[in-house]
């Protein structure tokens, strides 16, 4: 089976089967991956450096308004964001906020998490001041846990199309592989989103 293939039956399962489906279907999984997070951040300390998950991308032909355009249809909950990333099951409403239902880095299974904004939080390594910071905040499980997790995009537009400076910083004792896995996500969230919204335009 070719990669474009697998990729069209990802999504179709997701899509036909529905979010309320999956979240059944996940069940278990759902209740072990917050488990897991609430456990690693049981021994949360602030003063503990952070891991660093960095995924640093570059992409020609296209502009920061096309990833805009990507973005717009992933927070309106379009199934392009499911095209997008293989790890990213559905949206859903988790205490009347609207929250991911995704699985990060490849490890374990999917859970309901949210990013909540924060321009002003401290992001625990220097930026190069020519990117352009497009996502900060911190991330919570669906029942509020905070998961200690920064969550900090960056991006500069260049002559031949943009650059992306996508970070994650984890607490102590998130396990290493989901950490490194996190990159190959964050690469392929971000440049689908682009390769989406060109099609779209």
């Amino acid at each position: 089976m070719s990669k474009e293939d697998a990729a069209e039956i990802s999504v179709k399962a997701r899509v036909d089967l529905g979010t309320d489906k999956l979240l059944e279907l996940y069940k278990d999984e759902i209740q072990r991956t917050d488990q897991m997070w609430k456990e690693i951040v049981s021994n949360f300390n602030e003063n503990d450096p952070y891991q660093e998950c960095i995924t640093h991308m570059k992409v020609t032909g296209v502009t920061m308004d096309d990833l805009g355009e990507g973005l717009m249809l992933a927070m309106a909950g379009h199934d392009s964001s499911l095209a997008a990333n293989p790890e990213h099951y559905g949206h859903v409403m988790a205490n009347d906020v609207p929250t991911g239902f995704e699985g990060m880095g490849m490890f374990g299974g999917p859970n309901l998490m949210r990013i909540n904004f924060a321009p002003d939080i401290t992001v625990p390594i220097d930026i190069d001041e020519d990117f352009l910071p497009f996502t900060i905040g911190y991330s919570e499980l669906g029942d509020g846990t905070d998961m200690h997790t920064i969550a900090a995009h960056y991006i500069k537009e260049t002559d031949e199309g943009i650059e992306m400076l996508l970070t994650v910083f984890f607490p102590q004792g998130t396990p290493q592989e989901l950490v490194d896995g996190h990159k190959v996500h964050l690469a392929s969230e971000f440049l689908g989103l682009v390769k989406i919204a060109t099609e779209q335009l």
